[in-house]
């Protein structure tokens, strides 16, 4: 072996006794100095929780519906004669507004004042041939008795009575024919059948119309209606007025809350629910209420920048229901699982209860029984719920029933 070979071999040694030193002393100091791991007291308190305290109250519980304002009456104008159109009166803008029997609209009426001047001389045609009938009837009457004869026995010819029917007819007739254009005349000025507001007109002057012919469309501007559904359980909240076949009976008036948004704010009009329509929605068996609002035209004294409640508005409804005596108010916070409710024993316990909610909105839930007064219902939320699990009270919530009828 060369000298430069052992010389290599001596050199390794000394480095893995140096590696071997090294991890000795790093070991060594990473004993002597570790960390001292600090023991950590656990938390063991209950978790906290909010309340309310269940209390049975009287209470009608509103509900909630949606429609669109429709007129009470909206008609199409037609016209029953025929005719140039010669003038446009309150029907010249639609939107316009009118008064009860306002003329709207005018038909040339010359034609039928000349067809009038004939038929009344055809009427004086006719008086004159009944008076000569009902002459020549009683001279024959005067002849009949100068010669003897009874007139009982008499032909009914030999009366002159068949001409004096003839005669008596055509009179009739020719005033018939007289009244027929006296009528037609009068509808060729088309006047306002109710107050109302035009939606549109479909004729102009100048413009010639035809029996049957669409003039214009309009309503009336004394009440709006709207329709609103009411599923099965909200008809049971309601004091329905349902009809009855030769039944009149006297009939609750139910209040209705409407809102809607009109150029960027709220307002709301109070109307009525009068009646229900005959005709369950077989789709979806909701039963449509009808709401009517008196003078929805009308500027309000309170609200005097309100809005009229035009047609075609889409409003919100809050029905009055009926009066239920013991009844508890519940956010709807307080409600888990659909039907199920968290509360707070006398020990400070989570008790799970299977509950039947009567009613729910967006806020609150209502609940007739499954609660005793002065239970505690738990509204916060807890990420782990154990049937008998120990809880901490920290705090109790309240309902203001002034808010939930106003909101």
């Amino acid at each position: 072996m060369t000298s430069t070979g052992r010389s290599n071999k001596v050199a390794q040694f000394y480095i893995f006794i140096t590696i071997i030193v090294i991890g000795v002393i790093i070991t060594t100091l990473l004993v002597l100095y570790k960390p001292t791991a600090k023991r950590k007291v656990v938390d063991e308190r209950p978790p906290e929780v909010s309340f309310i305290t269940a209390r049975p109250t009287v209470f009608r519980i509103p509900v909630q519906s949606q429609g669109m304002v429709e007129a009470k009456t909206k008609i199409k104008l037609v016209a029953e004669v025929a005719g140039k159109v010669s003038e446009v009166f309150s029907l010249q803008n639609s939107g316009g507004f009118f008064k009860q029997g306002e003329l709207l609209l005018q038909i040339d009426a010359r034609d039928y004042e000349l067809a009038i001047v004939k038929a009344k001389a055809q009427v004086a045609a006719a008086q004159q041939l009944l008076a000569r009938a009902e002459a020549e009837a009683e001279q024959a009457r005067f002849d009949l008795k100068k010669i003897g004869r009874s007139e009982s026995n008499a032909r009914a010819y030999a009366l002159r009575e068949p001409h004096l029917k003839e005669a008596r007819a055509n009179l009739e007739a020719a005033q018939a024919d007289l009244s027929i254009v006296e009528l037609q005349k009068k509808r060729t000025a088309i006047q306002a059948p109710f107050d109302g507001r035009a939606i549109s007109k479909q004729v102009d002057v100048g413009q010639y119309v035809a029996p049957g012919s669409v003039l214009a469309e309009i309503y009336s501007i004394d009440a709006v209606e709207i329709r609103l559904p009411l599923s099965q359980s909200q008809l049971s909240l309601i004091d329905v007025p349902l009809e009855y076949e030769n039944e009149s009976l006297e009939k609750p008036d139910i209040k209705v809350l409407l809102t809607a948004n009109f150029a960027g704010e709220t307002w709301s009009w109070e109307g009525v629910l009068l009646r229900t329509e005959g005709l369950i929605d077989a789709s979806n068996q909701m039963l449509y209420g009808v709401v009517e609002v008196d003078r929805p035209y009308q500027r309000s004294i309170k609200y005097p920048q309100r809005p009229p409640l035009t047609p075609g508005l889409f409003v919100k409804a809050r029905i009055e229901g009926k009066q239920f005596s013991k009844i508890y108010i519940l956010p709807r916070s307080a409600l888990r699982y659909g039907r199920e409710l968290w509360l707070l024993d006398d020990e400070e316990r989570l008790q799970k209860r299977k509950i039947n909610v009567l009613h729910k909105d967006e806020q609150y839930i209502y609940v007739m029984q499954d609660l005793n007064p002065a239970e505690k219902v738990i509204v916060s939320a807890l990420d782990i719920a154990v049937q008998g699990m120990q809880l901490q009270p920290s705090s109790e919530e309240t309902i203001k029933l002034n808010e939930i009828i106003h909101e």
